[in-house]
């Protein structure tokens, strides 16, 4: 598809940022009517009207992000209702309940919206396509090298090696995945 017949993102969110905007492409397309209210990006990122009822949002790339920022222990846990993710990358912790996913956090429920499942929906059943290329080229496998070779200049041996244990063992089970990615000034794998 030529980019003068496309609308949306070039690549898979890899960003926050790129979460929302991809949000804000599929709203007229999901199911419940919402209206985004304010956003702030502080946690939880936004308030919405979702069918008539005000709630809080955040938007994460990955659901795992919401301890990573440690957000479970925020005193505000009890406002945030959605977890507005890319993917769901901690199946296990989540329940199930009528097609929609939901985490306990600290005794508090809040469901995860699984934007890749939204978007791959959309594009089997509605032929509607939100991402144009899929995964970012430069974000997956070629990073692991560019890891490696940063942690070689900063890191001592025994810490690089136990690194390089643990990589080997979280890729040796099926109940992990690793990601691949770059902050602003390291690389990353989460």
């Amino acid at each position: 598809m030529s980019d003068e017949n496309f609308t949306g993102l070039r690549w898979e969110p890899c960003y926050e940022e790129e979460v929302v905007i991809l949000f804000g492409l599929i709203l007229p397309y999901l199911e419940e009517k919402i209206v985004i209210e304010e956003f702030t990006g502080d946690f939880p990122d936004c308030r919405a009207k979702v069918d008539g009822e005000v709630i809080s949002m955040e938007f994460e790339v990955y659901a795992s992000n919401f301890f990573a920022h440690k957000h479970h222990n925020s005193s505000r846990l009890q406002e945030c209702k959605r977890i507005i993710c890319w993917r769901n990358n901690i199946p296990w912790k989540t329940t199930n309940r009528d097609g929609h996913e939901f985490l306990t956090i600290n005794g508090h429920e809040v469901e995860i919206v699984n934007l890749k499942k939204i978007v791959d929906d959309l594009k089997n059943k509605e032929f509607l396509e939100f991402i144009k290329e899929g995964p970012r080229p430069y974000i997956r496998e070629s990073n692991r090298e560019m890891i490696f070779e940063q942690l070689k200049n900063k890191v001592d041996e025994d810490k690089y090696s136990l690194i390089q244990e643990l990589l080997k063992f979280v890729e040796g089970r099926k109940e992990f995945t690793i990601d691949w990615g770059g902050g602003k000034r390291w690389y990353t794998m989460r």
